[in-house]
């Protein structure tokens, strides 16, 4: 039987915007940068490249950037990590609540 908190974290994930679970996983991988777990790191931004849509130039550009985090963190680099998703995160962000006030019109 799921606890209570992970009930609540599968909702929070079925309800939430396609941006907003990008967020997510950026907040994610600083956790685990955090904890210093490189291959849950690496197994996150597996996750991140797996779902770019090479459709759109922008995901060439992710992808390198994802793999350059993804060699970081194998060197135990995790602060370096962090300064360079951080930024993406917070336009992710930004993008979310775009979105969400795009809905609730």
């Amino acid at each position: 039987m799921l606890s209570p908190d992970k009930i609540y974290q599968q909702q929070s994930v079925l309800n939430s915007h396609p941006t907003k679970l990008v967020v997510k996983m950026y907040d994610l991988i600083a956790q685990n940068c955090y904890r210093e777990d490189g291959e849950k790191v690496n197994a996150l931004l597996s996750e991140l490249i797996h779902y770019l849509n090479f459709d759109y130039d922008l995901s060439a550009q992710l992808f390198e950037i994802y793999r350059f985090c993804q060699q970081l963190a194998k060197e135990s680099k995790f602060e370096e990590v962090i300064e360079v998703l951080n930024p993406l995160r917070e336009t992710w962000e930004e993008v979310a609540q775009i979105e969400l006030k795009k809905q609730a019109v």
